[in-house]
């Protein structure tokens, strides 16, 4: 009995909790694939395959003659099969020339499928699930004249025997009638993969009355494997051929345990995992369940009381007894010490019954909520990926989860709210998907049970959280409540309001008293008054400041902002925001051009801050005006002037979050009031400066300009009547032409007869304290995702990186000073744009970016191997070249590369040099030694390249195939490049292979061997030093001797170590590691003596990362064998021949020994010592730098002249004195900022190491 979820869940479930690798094809429609793992594995093996666009079409309808090409496919591999062809026609509506003729002609021909009485095939019919499983039948050895699959009720036999062996599993919804899509062939296709093959003894056919019919001897039979080639296990380990032994020997299937603790399928193609499915489950829930619940669901008769369960992966403690009638609930068991097992509302539960041994596993699955907080694009070899944060105020989030986790996937943005499910056994996430939500009035909510919007409830998940704590929830307010895939509440936050939604209260009055109706009478958030019908008598407790019919001014005590919801029948729903009221305030100050409020709050200055979205509503008087952002709001400073109490300002204000204003009621009817003003922001783009100009009586310069954020030429009067420095003091201006020497910004422009006479200066001098700043600085970075963007730093200009304002203006300019308006995603990186910036506020509101290109009379360069363009005379000099150079493919970035140019001006030659593009960099400069003016067009010749170092690829020398350089393949990243110094090359790599069998490698350039063929374990270190290599061309490592492991099955004694505690092999009683266990198999063998000059392998697995140790070595005595496992290094494969006859069930026991954590022993930390020194236990590989170590005089000051010095292997590292100088009390060596690690990942954390006593 099966107790099934419904198949929207199903498909959720399934779809999500995949773990798919490398070896399965990637379709842009895998989302709406139901059969995943069947699509996976067909379309891996080429029996169907997507299409050129990228996609399966799961849903489409198959043809007849496609269905003739799978089966094709299927028996004679994609390659055999894309070679038929019919020379004559197999139906008379199938000629040569159609695409699947041949295929329907192998099929005819087989017997597998059959046409129709009128001699037609209709190839292009649709095809039924009866007939398809017909034709699988068929390849699979059933006949269809001795089974029965002819004549009228030919369906029925068909369907019966398919669903007797499994064709149809995983499709329960099967009907035979109706036409098979895409997927559900697949699915077909793959059960018969699994499916055992027929024969018959003996066939004859007689003659009945001119018919010819086939007399069976016997029923179909299982075939089984000869003694000639055998493939028996690659499937199912039974002694019969399964289709796929037969016809796709390298697909290998095998039953593991995912990263959830379920039961799963393990498909692999020639050696290449396609990926891990979790099988069907007998019983699944999506809440806390009993376990005699479970034991009825899953059918049993006979009771399993040692249940494994699983919780995101980890092994719970305590087994379960999976009995009759018992009422014990999977949370009620012990997970890790006393705490139960997290399982409740939305944690998916499967049990397994393995109806051979009765066994049950029972793995629980947590959905999590979070928020996306960063979404990386595709760049190089890494893919796209985010990463999430805990948005909850209860943080139930897994045990392992970190902030910095990285999920490979697209199609999210930053602040989506995610569901996803972690392991924490491989402590990473293993789906995300985006949650759906309602919106609505919050009508009830019970505590840690439910909430409840309008009339409809939703049970809380067990792993529910809220945006400020479940107890700031307030009935009758707007929420957001986000669902699991079950339909559990996940995660409640507030409804963003929108400004208009916001007023201030000026009354309220009860229905009871003079309307009929509960009333309010509102200040808007446009400056408006009005008073409106309430869906209560908000008087009656819930806005308990007010009196009836008593209007409160704004600045009163218990005044309140509210936030306003008209209804659909025209009441409106009032909610009372935390409300700052300030009355008679003599020191308030806000300026329109400073983001900052200054007022007094209860006797103490203040200081709240306003941004481009704070709403400002005003009176003046008895009228209310409204603004919207601190640059359009006015200045308003209280008049100190006046008598005390007359002249002070009002303020009611609300700040949704910290001392950010969202919106203010200000009575500013006694203050000093000043009109905000445009503050005409003037951009000068000095390359279109004119030469000097003279019309009648003006003297003046024209410019390309931006005018408040219009493009125009403007005309400046060549000595200005008036020119104010940024504090507005007058200056004597000398002539314009000169003094803007470089793009400049100005404000307050006075004209005369349409020519600017007058201007003020920006300041431009950090820190930027002025209402209005800038600065022009050379380089430009793309914008960050947080809306900030890195400007300058090149050319020796001031580096900044500032906040974009969203309202920010963009403009471009060429290299003449022609402006065109862009937009922000226009600005590009680059080491010579020439940016100008004008921050208000504190961001930037305005961006002029001049974006140089190649000089317009420019006619190419001649480049070698690399490629080498003029960019700019750098810094806007005659003489310094500057240009851009993109190494050759075989150089990596990292080279230093200098390239030698002859410079010629105008066609004729004004001097060489070299251009040293820096490590990193491809911008560099060259001063050429004849004078150019700075109008001549210039072409750069390249007489020479060289650098210091060359790219080094790896590749399988077996299957001509690159070697990706990762850890997958590698355990360290290997050598990427390689020195071009003669003599001083150095390669070092070590293979991450399970494989022992001895590799070679070869190292060339081209067709030069630059280090001969050299034998070695697959998985030892290779180092080749003293390599002399050429600058020409990358090198390439061949290896060969990778693909000499055979394929291999894997047979597990249950009674020898298998799955043993460490307890029990040798480390006693341990905290936390006395729980994990070790793992050791032999494969392959069926039994458990090993036969003397049988090669096999030896796997050696523990289930867990060690925790009290650093790794352990485990010895193997009856095997003579030892290995040492590790963080990272969780399992090895050893491969030998037996010497002699070895009786697994009688040998020794498996030993395990702890190999201790890395540990650090100071000594000479006395005061008065020249030198401390630090010996670690083992040497240290990671942050083993001078840099990451911190020396300090007391404890907490730097001690500058303290010098560090790391021993070569990392195994200690001395502290001196510049000087000669001692070391006093208190002083300190500690790790500065990466935790100290060694080759097996034990860690030293950040902190002191030694203190000077």
């Amino acid at each position: 009995m099966k107790k099934f979820l419904s198949l929207v869940l199903a498909l959720v479930m399934t779809m999500s909790l995949v773990t798919v690798s490398a070896g399965a094809k990637d379709f842009s429609d895998d989302n709406s694939i139901t059969y995943q793992e069947a699509v996976d594995v067909i379309s891996e093996i080429g029996v169907v395959d997507g299409y050129t666009g990228g996609d399966f079409k799961p849903t489409d309808v198959l043809t007849r003659g496609a269905a003739a090409k799978i089966i094709c496919n299927l028996i004679l591999g994609p390659t055999t099969a894309s070679y038929l062809s019919a020379d004559t026609a197999p139906f008379k509506d199938v000629p040569v020339t159609n695409v699947f003729a041949g295929y329907i002609t192998y099929c005819s021909q087989q017997g597998i499928i059959n046409g129709y009485a009128d001699g037609t095939f209709r190839p292009t019919a649709t095809l039924s699930g009866n007939a398809f499983m017909k034709m699988l039948l068929g390849a699979l050895g059933y006949d269809s004249a001795i089974e029965g699959y002819t004549g009228a009720n030919w369906t029925v036999a068909v369907i019966k025997q398919a669903a007797g062996i499994g064709l149809d599993d995983g499709n329960d919804e099967f009907v035979g009638s109706k036409a098979v899509t895409r997927e559900e062939a697949a699915l077909y296709a793959s059960n018969m993969l699994k499916a055992t093959m027929v024969e018959y003894d003996a066939k004859t056919t007689v003659n009945v009355n001119g018919a010819t019919v086939t007399v069976a001897g016997n029923k179909a039979q299982d075939k089984a494997w000869g003694t000639a080639t055998n493939n028996d296990g690659n499937i199912d380990d039974d002694g019969f051929v399964q289709f796929a032994e037969q016809y796709f020997d390298k697909l290998t299937l095998r039953s593991v345990v995912d990263s959830f603790g379920r039961p799963s399928n393990r498909w692999a193609n020639k050696g290449v995992e396609i990926g891990t499915y979790p099988k069907t489950a007998g019983a699944s829930y999506t809440e806390n369940v009993t376990l005699g619940t479970i034991y009825a669901d899953l059918g049993m008769t006979d009771k399993d009381e040692k249940a494994e369960v699983y919780v995101d992966g980890v092994l719970a403690s305590e087994l379960a007894k999976v009995s009759k009638g018992n009422d014990a609930k999977i949370a009620d068991l012990k997970f890790a010490g006393t705490d139960k097992c997290s399982v409740g509302n939305g944690t998916l539960v499967e049990a397994y019954l393995d109806e051979d041994t009765n066994d049950v596993t029972i793995a629980c699955i947590n959905t999590y909520v979070a928020e996306v907080n960063k979404v990386v694009a595709a760049s190089g070899n890494k893919d796209a990926y985010i990463t999430l944060s805990d948005t909850t105020n209860e943080g139930r989030m897994p045990a392992k989860f970190s902030p910095s986790d990285e999920f490979e996937t697209e199609g999210f943005e930053s602040d989506d709210i995610v569901l996803f499910t972690y392991s924490n056994a491989d402590e990473e996430i293993k789906s995300v998907v985006k949650a759906e939500s309602v919106t609505g009035a919050l009508s009830k909510l019970v505590l840690t049970k439910s909430v409840s919007l309008g009339e409809e409830t939703y049970k809380f998940s067990n792993k529910y959280g809220t945006e400020y704590g479940e107890g700031r929830l307030d009935v009758d307010s707007e929420y957001v409540v986000y669902l699991d895939d079950y339909g559990y509440a996940i995660y409640v936050e507030e409804t963003e309001y929108n400004i208009a939604d916001y007023a201030f209260l000026r009354a309220l009055q009860s229905g009871s008293v003079v309307f009929n109706t509960d009333k309010a009478a509102l200040v808007t958030y446009d400056g408006k008054t009005k008073t409106v019908d309430t869906t209560k008598d908000y008087l009656d407790g819930v806005i308990n400041t007010y009196a009836n019919n008593t209007e409160k001014q704004i600045g009163d005590a218990g005044a309140k902002i509210v936030v306003t919801k008209a209804l659909e029948d025209g009441d409106y729903r009032l909610k009372a925001v935390e409300t700052l009221n300030v009355k008679n305030d003599s020191s308030f100050d806000m300026v329109n051009s400073d983001a900052r409020i200054n007022l007094t709050v209860n006797g103490t200055a203040a200081t709240y801050f306003a941004n481009s979205a704070t709403v400002f509503v005003v009176k003046n008087g008895t009228s209310y005006r409204a603004y919207t952002g601190i640059k359009n709001a006015p200045t308003i400073t209280a008049d100190t002037s006046a008598k005390a109490g007359t002249g002070d300002v009002d303020v009611s204000l609300y700040c949704r979050s910290g001392n950010m204003v969202t919106i203010a009621f200000i009575d500013a009817t006694d203050a000093d009031y000043i009109s905000a003003g445009s503050r005409n922001i003037v951009f000068l783009a000095e390359d279109s400066e004119s030469k000097h100009t003279f019309i009648s009586k003006n003297d003046y310069y024209s410019y390309n300009a931006v005018v408040d954020g219009e493009i125009k030429e403007v005309l400046v009067q060549s000595t200005l009547d008036k020119l104010y420095d940024p504090a507005n003091a007058l200056l004597v201006p000398g002539d314009t032409g000169a003094m803007v020497n470089e793009n400049m910004v100005f404000v307050s422009p006075q004209y005369d007869d349409g020519v600017i006479t007058e201007l003020t200066q920006v300041n431009s001098a950090a820190p930027f304290s002025a209402d209005v700043n800038y600065d022009t600085v050379t380089g430009t970075e793309k914008l960050n995702e947080n809306y900030t963007i890195t400007l300058g730093g090149a050319n020796g200009t001031a580096k900044y990186t500032l906040t974009v304002d969203t309202g920010v203006k963009v403009f471009l300019l060429d290299d003449d000073g022609v402006i065109t308006e862009g937009d922000i995603k226009n600005v590009r990186k680059s080491d010579t744009d020439v940016a100008t910036f004008v921050l208000e506020d504190g961001q930037i509101t305005y961006l002029f970016v001049q974006q140089f290109t190649k000089d317009k009379e420019f006619n190419g360069d001649v480049s070698k191997a690399g490629t080498l363009s003029f960019n700019a005379r750098a810094g806007f000099g005659a003489t310094m070249i500057l240009g851009t150079y993109e190494r050759p493919s075989h150089v990596p970035l990292s080279a230093e590369a200098k390239v030698v140019v002859n410079v010629f001006a105008d066609g004729k030659f004004a001097g060489n040099g070299t251009l040293t593009f820096a490590s990193g960099s491809k911008v560099a400069n060259v001063n050429v030694p004849t004078a150019t003016t700075g109008d001549e067009a210039i072409t750069l010749e390249v007489v020479s390249e060289s650098f210091d170092n060359v790219n080094v690829r790896y590749v399988n020398a077996d299957t001509k195939t690159e070697i990706a350089q990762n850890t997958t393949n590698f355990t360290t990243l290997p050598t990427a490049a390689v020195s071009t110094t003669a003599g001083s090359g150095s390669i070092s790599f070590q293979l991450k292979t399970t494989s022992t069998d001895n590799i070679s490698y070869t190292i060339k350039q081209g067709d030069t061997v630059v280090k001969a063929a050299t034998i070695s374990a697959a998985n030892a270190s290779v180092t080749a030093n003293s390599l002399t290599v050429a600058q020409t061309a990358e090198v390439v490592v061949e290896i060969s001797g990778l693909s000499a492991a055979k394929d291999r099955y894997t047979y597990t004694d249950g009674g020898w170590t298998s799955g043993k505690a460490l307890s029990t092999l040798g480390l006693g009683s341990l905290a936390t590691d006395g729980t994990k266990t070790v793992k050791v198999e032999i494969v392959p063998t069926s039994t458990s003596t090993l036969v003397s000059g049988t090669e096999y392998a030896l796997d050696v697995t523990l289930s867990a990362a060690p925790a009290d140790f650093a790794a352990y070595t485990v010895k193997i005595p009856a095997l003579n064998k030892e290995v040492t496992l590790y963080t990272g290094h969780l399992t090895e494969r050893i491969t030998f021949t037996a010497d002699k006859n070895v009786d697994l069930s009688t040998a020794g026991a498996v030993a395990v020994s702890g190999v201790a954590k890395l540990t650090a022993t100071p000594s000479g930390h006395t005061a008065g010592s020249t030198s401390i020194t630090v010996t670690f236990n083992r040497p240290v590989v990671v942050g083993n730098t001078a840099g990451n170590i911190k020396v300090t005089t007391d404890g907490s000051s730097d001690d500058t002249s303290a010098v560090v010095t790391w021993a070569p292997d990392g195994s200690s590292l001395t502290v001196t004195r510049l000087g000669g100088g001692t070391f006093a009390a208190t002083a300190t060596v500690e790790v500065k900022t990466t935790a100290l690690e060694d080759a097996y990942g034990s860690q030293i954390n950040t902190g002191v190491l030694a203190t000077v006593s």
